[in-house]
């Protein structure tokens, strides 16, 4: 059985489900607690989003203001910890806030925040960056190797339909800088910040914003432009697949999820999710997504990807169909490796929460080996 039937007791509903297994995947690296996100999802009514919402606000609020105490008392590692878990708890409590709703910007900005307030304690260097795009900026956090300043390989870490580039630092950030590599966390089109306060929505030519953050990237002294690598998850599967075929500064691609047609594999085969794309895409009903979707799909441009590409899926993922990954392998030319979890396998849901440290370190250790084959800067 998969692994999120192992909490159906607590949750009923598959997507909470999904995202209570989503969660427990980060706390290994400081996105919550075990037993504080069990507490607190069994105490909240099937279906009820207000509840939702006040159980996580809650409990977040609760992790904010024991960081400010310790924080005051010189506890910079305590509250460091403690403002990781409140930033990724305020993204819990956002999860299912309409864009409209008047909680949500104050929600999302909290997310921000606690994170911004957590790099008191952190031994790695970080530092916000703005990447410059059709006459904007959006806003990144770029990870270093180390505290040299030698070029280092660089990976671009980018999330889905729901994601924010906070919660990408759980999300492998730190599987990257061990192993000696750059990572930028950062937002695009239809996420983040760019959607809340640029009202900026989702595009399906989304390799001109990975060209963007390419162009920043190559600016700097810490970064060896010949080993730039690419890592999309869930819905930035679909970026990933746009960004290998069109931006050949790449030097890997990574598609944590693949997504070959939005409209098929993600919008028509997990209606829940709809509400979500409509809003990011800026849109008001269902015609209208699904006559814009028209646009997001591969075909005719995975023949064209030539960097390696690396393609993660599972068999029981009820978000994204995985019938895409195979799609996707099989137009590749490029050198090219599919990692495929069998039916209740760990591993085998949507972006592979089920099994975060495991497919997390295969993802991370694909770009080294890839890095160390490549052609030095």
């Amino acid at each position: 059985m998969p692994a999120d039937s192992l909490i159906a007791h607590l949750v009923e509903n598959p997507s909470w489900r999904h995202q209570i297994v989503r969660i427990i995947g980060q706390v290994k690296y400081g996105g919550g607690d075990f037993f504080e996100i069990l507490k607190t999802v069994s105490q909240i009514k099937p279906a009820d989003k207000e509840e939702w919402y006040k159980s996580w606000n809650d409990l977040a609020h609760r992790k904010r203001e024991q960081a400010k105490s310790e924080l005051e008392q010189a506890h910079v590692y305590t509250a460091s910890s403690l403002f990781l878990k409140a930033s990724n708890y305020y993204r819990m409590a956002d999860f299912y806030l309409s864009l409209d709703d008047p909680r949500e910007l104050p929600t999302y900005d909290k997310i921000v925040n606690c994170f911004k307030n957590a790099w008191v304690g952190f031994d790695h260097p970080i530092q916000e960056i703005n990447i410059k795009f059709q006459g904007e900026s959006f806003p990144a956090y770029f990870l270093k190797s180390g505290k040299e300043t030698k070029r280092a390989p660089t990976v671009i870490l980018m999330g889905g339909a729901d994601s924010v580039k906070e919660e990408k630092y759980f999300g492998g950030a730190l599987s990257c800088i061990k192993r000696k590599m750059n990572c930028l966390l950062v937002d695009g089109p239809g996420q983040g910040f760019p959607l809340r306060h640029l009202k900026r929505y989702l595009i399906h030519d989304y390799e001109k914003f990975v060209s963007a953050v390419v162009d920043e990237l190559e600016k700097r002294e810490d970064v060896d432009s010949k080993k730039i690598a690419y890592v999309g998850t869930s819905l930035g599967g679909y970026f990933a697949g746009r960004a290998a075929a069109f931006e050949e500064r790449l030097a890997a691609v990574v598609m944590w999820g693949a997504c070959y047609d939005v409209l098929s594999d993600i919008y028509n085969y997990f209606p829940p999710i709809r509400e979500r794309i409509r809003a990011i895409l800026g849109v008001k009903n269902d015609d209208e997504a699904k006559e814009k979707l028209r646009e997001f799909n591969l075909s005719g441009l995975v023949e064209k990807i030539r960097c390696p590409l690396l393609i993660i899926h599972g068999e029981d993922d009820y978000i994204c169909s995985p019938t895409a990954a195979q799609k996707v392998f099989s137009q590749a030319k490029c050198e090219k490796k599919l990692v495929m979890y069998k039916k209740d396998e760990l591993g085998s849901l949507h972006s592979q929460h089920d099994n975060a440290d495991e497919v997390s370190s295969l993802v991370f250790d694909w770009l080294a080996d890839t890095f160390k084959n490549s052609i030095p800067n």
